[in-house]
């Protein structure tokens, strides 16, 4: 978790039960881990008398500390991330809020929390991307990741569309294939990769058409459209395929 706790003595046991096996989805363990030492937190501040944002804060990760399994964080932004979201929300406003309205109401309280949580991430490399760009302003974007509902496809299209100033309706992302990549989907690293794979294609796009489209801005008196920019970088031969 987000915790540096460096008295853990964790030990683990099987228990067989007459119930079903639960089945991992979705980042298992690391939920019910963050919500079990939050847990801990709660405890020890209620029995302290003693805020539990104070006892969070105070116990979080910085950087030079280490996890509990033992891998050094050289760079840890817990303590700046959760001050930036404090800020930005006004938490303290909020907080004493919320004191004010449980103080004049005794059947109806409400309830205010901060947790801080803490993903383990890998590097993500790998993940290649083709962009093509077709003489009528159409836009084809072949990727590896696999979209299981996490909004990945919606994602490249974007990235494709800010990278060449082009509209997003003009953004074609084709079915996911291994020909491109075979990396896996997981590990909440994919959409970003792919997406920088994405960018940096684009770009590559765009640089090779920035002349033609302030040749047409000067041509033409006005900024170009997307579909007179592609339709004239065809014309002139520009490649207009990246990788």
């Amino acid at each position: 978790g987000p915790l540096r706790i460096p008295t853990w003595d964790l030990r683990g046991w099987t228990a067989r039960t007459d119930t079903p096996s639960n089945t991992w989805c979705r980042a298992p363990t690391w939920l019910p881990g963050h919500l079990l030492s939050d847990a801990v937190v709660e405890h020890i501040a209620h029995e302290a008398g003693l805020s539990a944002d104070a006892v969070r804060e105070a116990n979080l990760l910085h950087p030079g500390d280490r996890t509990l399994y033992g891998q050094e964080l050289p760079r840890c932004t817990l303590p700046r991330c959760v001050g930036e979201l404090k800020a930005r929300v006004g938490y303290d406003d909020l907080v004493a809020g919320v004191a004010a309205f449980n103080s004049r109401s005794r059947l109806v309280k409400l309830g205010l929390a901060l947790s801080p949580f803490k993903y383990g991430m890998e590097p993500a490399t790998g993940y290649r991307a083709e962009v093509q760009v077709l003489p009528d302003g159409a836009v084809q974007v072949r990727q590896a990741g696999v979209d299981s509902g996490q909004g990945l496809r919606v994602k490249q299209a974007q990235a494709a569309a800010r990278a060449l100033q082009a509209p997003l309706s003009c953004v074609v992302v084709d079915a996911t294939t291994s020909a491109i990549s075979d990396r896996p989907t997981g590990g909440s690293t994919t959409s970003e990769s792919c997406a920088a794979s994405v960018t940096l294609a684009a770009e590559t796009l765009a640089e090779r058409m920035a002349p033609v489209r302030a040749q047409l801005e000067k041509d033409l008196g006005r900024a170009p459209e997307w579909e007179e920019v592609a339709a004239a970088s065809a014309k002139r031969g520009v490649d207009l395929v990246a990788l």
